[in-house]
Order: structure tokens, then sequence, then C-alpha cells
């Protein structure tokens, strides 16, 4: 996997908390993330402490007097609640006339802390931050970001009366510099974040617009480079080996990057991420596909299971999954490929796949009592304490079928017709453990004594 040189907000929050001595990393880190649950305060703004607010940036940031129509500019944004202590900063710092004075890195850096700290930098902290630059493991956008949210600048904002920050405009801020690698403009966070709070637009909307944008695109960033970008703009993570090679391995098998797109904006995690903005991540809910596989390539991306003492023959063949288990003698054995999913579980979640059974032979003195199916599909499900649950569809023709109820196990035993295809085979998931939060892995197998089976066009959709 590709490594991104841009930190998740929680890996900075760690990094810069054992920097500068902070004993107790998990506090930190809630207060970095913009104490989002803390900001329920009122801030009382005034004609006289709002302009000396300003009046500081022009003097630290700009070595300058404030000019009458700026400072009236910033003082009416500030005093309107349009504008938030965060994004003045932003500006000031963007401005071209602060880039123009052409500072090097250790006179940048000097110049953030004297703004967000208002203090002269501490070694252990300058050290730190001006390895991340010249190394260029983070640039000066992403550095000032971590500057803006700190508890620090939060500080001095609250003793001129000012909001540090918006949830709104946050939350848009946040696509501008993990997705478009920029700090935001202003006219842009004005722009997302009005359509936001008059709600024409949810939390995935905006995803979307950022993500399907133009600049964007000119990226032309590869598959696994943009994975880790959406985990990292919808999940604020870094990927995991499981979800990364399910996203990766849905794409190398031909769908498309607004699908998997969808996906992502569908999880609980986003949908999470939204809510500690006050945002919907939906309006009217979410359907999409979220695994398929129509065995269109080989099985490569499965692992085989095929060990018992008599094995059978496991093989895609014309695009269909082709089991068989025959003239083998003694016990009843199980053919079969799974896979882990690491899939979210919504109310609709829904599994579909297409069947065949060509034969079978029950063995003597077992029966298919003894699970001989010649189709199983198990899906092994995780409810919120991660306790494993289990529902497997098991298919066969006659009446040798047999549902089952246990603790953690379900059976749903499906009759269908000899040496015929039967297609979209649909079940809800959770209407067999309404609990499950999240689809661990599937297993697609044979099992019994001598079978023939095929399987093909396994979809999970929400």
């Amino acid at each position: 996997m590709k490594k991104t040189l841009i930190f998740s907000l929680a890996t900075v929050a760690t990094l810069y908390a054992q920097t500068f001595n902070v004993s107790n990393v998990a506090e930190f880190r809630e207060n970095y993330r913009s104490n989002i649950d803390k900001r329920a305060v009122a801030y009382n703004s005034s004609a006289i402490e709002v302009p000396k607010f300003i009046e500081r940036f022009y003097e630290v940031i700009l070595d300058r007097d404030p000019d009458p129509s700026g400072l009236e500019y910033w003082k009416k944004g500030l005093l309107s609640n349009e504008l938030t202590g965060s994004d003045i900063a932003r500006e000031f710092i963007l401005s071209n006339e602060f880039k123009s004075k052409n500072y090097d890195n250790n006179e940048y850096l000097e110049k953030l802390y004297k703004t967000f700290f208002n203090r002269e930098p501490d070694e252990a902290g300058m050290k730190f931050w001006l390895s991340k630059l010249e190394k260029k493991e983070l640039n000066r956008d992403q550095v000032l970001n971590e500057f803006v949210h700190s508890k620090e600048f939060e500080q001095i904002c609250n003793e001129y009366g000012i909001k540090p920050f918006d949830d709104l405009r946050e939350f848009v801020s946040r696509f501008y510099i993990v997705i478009l690698d920029r700090m935001p403009d202003l006219g842009g966070v004005n722009y997302w974040s009005k359509l936001l709070r008059d709600k024409s637009k949810t939390g995935s909307d905006i995803a979307r617009d950022f993500i399907l944008s133009k600049e964007f695109k000119s990226k032309n960033l590869n598959n696994e480079e943009y994975i880790t970008k959406l985990y990292k703009a919808f999940f604020d993570r870094d990927p995991d080996e499981i979800g990364f090679s399910h996203w990766l391995e849905l794409m190398d098998r031909g769908a498309s990057r607004e699908e998997i797109l969808d996906g992502f904006l569908k999880s609980k995690e986003f949908n999470t991420l939204c809510e500690k903005f006050g945002i919907k991540a939906f309006n009217n809910g979410y359907k999409g596909i979220v695994f398929k596989e129509d065995f269109s390539g080989d099985l490569n991306f499965w692992r085989i299971n095929n060990n018992d003492d008599r094995p059978g023959i496991i093989k895609v063949e014309d695009g269909v999954l082709k089991i068989l288990r025959t003239n083998v003698g003694g016990n009843g054995g199980s053919v079969g490929i799974s896979k882990e999913l690491n899939i979210d579980l919504v109310d609709s979640t829904t599994i579909y796949f297409d069947a065949k059974i060509i034969n079978r032979d029950v063995g003597d003195g077992c029966g298919w009592t003894c699970e001989e199916y010649p189709v199983n599909v198990k899906l092994t499900l995780l409810d919120s304490d991660n306790n494993e649950l289990v529902i497997k569809y098991s298919l066969n023709y006659g009446n040798a079928i047999e549902d089952k109820n246990d603790i953690n196990f379900k059976q749903k035993a499906i009759s269908i017709p000899q040496n015929q295809w039967v297609r979209n085979i649909t079940y809800k998931v959770k209407d067999y453990w309404s609990n499950a939060v999240k689809i661990k892995s599937i297993d697609v197998y044979g099992s019994g004594w001598s079978y023939e089976s095929q399987v093909d066009n396994i979809i999970i959709k929400n």
C-alpha cells in the first residue's frame, strides 16, 4: 500500500501531544478535534474586543497597523457571526501580503507560534514541526491547519469573546485540506457552508461534489491513492488492510470510482463523522452495491477451502463457480471459498445470488440433517461487541432441508428445483440478526457426501 504524506488528525494529535509533553493523549486528542462536543458556549463578541483581536493579526502576521477598510471588513464578519476566529487566521496567513515576505521555514513557524500560541516557540515543538516541513511529511498548509485547531488558539479566541470555530465551516474546510490538499478559500467555505446550513445539501452531497470536482480529478490518482484519500476524507483514518484490499479488489474487477465513493459515503463511519459536525449525511437513506462477485475472473482474491482427506474440486469455468465432490467414499466433506469483507450493515442490507444444484447423493446413516447441502452461502456477522453471529443460506432439492436456530447460529434452508438455475435468491441480512452491525466474512461452499453445484452473481446491496 502506498504511503501518503498527509497525517490523520488522530496521528498528528498523538505526535503533537508527545512532543509537547502532554501526558493524557486521549484528552488532548479530544481537545484537538476542535472540541466539537463542547462548543455550546456563549461567545459575547463586542465592538471593543473584536477590533483588538483583528489588530493583533495585522501586527503579528503582517507587521503593520490595520487599514481602516480592512479592519471594518473583518470586524463586520465577526460581529455578524459570518466569520470565525479560524477563518480570519487562515486568511491572514494565506494572504498574498504575508506570502510575499518569503519567510523560510524557521521564520514561518515563529510567526505561527506568535499568532496561534501567543508565545515564542519552545525548542521541542519547533524541532518537531521543522522536521515535518523539511522532510516534506507536511506542507505549510497542513501545519497551519494543526495550529489553527490547537487548544491554545481556541483559548486566545475565547479571551476576546470570539467564536473560534463553526462546525459547518470546519466540515467544509476539512474537505479542502484532505481532498484537495490545500487550505480553503473564504468564498468557497461561505458557499458550501451556506448550502449545509439551509439544508440545500447534505454531508454526502458536499463530499461527492468535492471528489467529482475537476480540481480533484486533475490529480490523476491511481486506485491505491484514490482509496487512501477516501479513507482519510470520510473515515478520518488510514486504511485498514482488509478494508483496503476489499475496495481495491472491487476496482480491479471493474467497479467504477463513483461506485467505490458510494460505498464509502453509505458507511457508518462517514455517518458518524457527519454527526460530530451536526450534519445529516443523507436525506433519504442510501442504496448501493457494497459487494459484487460475478466470477468473471479467477479466485485469486478468495481463500480456497478444500482440505478434507478426500478433497473435491472448486473452480471458475464459463463465468460461474463450480463445486464438485463425487466418488470419494468415506465421510462427507465441504469444498468452497471464503473472503474477509468488513462491510457495515444497515437495516436494508440485502444479499442476492444465483444457484444451481446439478445432483447430490445424501449419505446413508447421516443425511441432510448432518449439513449435506450442495450450496451454502454463509455470512459471519459481528454485533456491536464484536461477537460473531452466523447466518447460513443452505440449498438442496426435494424435502432435504431444515432451518436451524441456535444462540449464535441460524440456518435458512431453501429447496430449489434440480438442475435449474434459480436467479436472484434474495434475503435481508438483518431479518435473521437484527443486532448485527457488520459483515465480517462470506463463505460459499458445498457440503455432504457427493454433490455437484454452481453459484454465480453474488451481490450485497444496501
